[in-house]
Parts: C-alpha cells; structure tokens; sequence
C-alpha cells in the first residue's frame, strides 16, 4: 500500500472529491465526512480531472472505524469502473 489513499464521496447528490488522505487516516476520514454516505477510496486513480463518479454499488460509510475499515477493504470497483474523466 501506497502512502496515500484517495477518497471520492457523495453528498446530497453532489460528488466530493477526490481527496488525498495518509493511509491510516482512511477510516477516520469516512467517519468525519462520510456517515451515511456513498464512497470509494483507492491507492490511486488515473491522472486526469474527475467529474463524475458512479455510487450506484458504493459502500456507506458508518461512524465506526472498524466497520468504515471493512468497507475500504472490501471495494472491489476500480476507478476505471466508476469514475468519469473531462
């Protein structure tokens, strides 16, 4: 694993993202930002401007770090599945 993760989040039907988190952090970072939300985090993601992101199979984020650890772990969409590039 990298030294970063990248999260991307739905709020209100807005996409939030990507952001740059310290592995480690992730879990916290869904807890803060992402309770009952959809979310996606990676390693990384391919260079390019994201603009839309699709959280139709996204996990939703808890306020439990082990639960919200789980969930990173268990996301098998890669960004090229889900992500939309300008």
């Amino acid at each position: 694993m990298g030294t970063n993760m990248k999260i991307i989040y739905e709020d209100n039907n807005v996409m939030k993202g990507p952001f740059t988190i310290a592995t480690g952090g992730e879990a916290l970072y869904v807890k803060i930002k992402c309770n009952n939300k959809p979310f996606f985090a990676w390693n990384s993601i391919p260079p390019g401007q994201v603009i839309a992101c699709d959280f139709a199979d996204a996990p939703i984020g808890t306020t439990n770090l082990a639960t919200n650890a789980q969930l990173i772990a268990g996301i098998t969409a890669t960004p090229e599945q889900v992500l939309t590039y300008a």
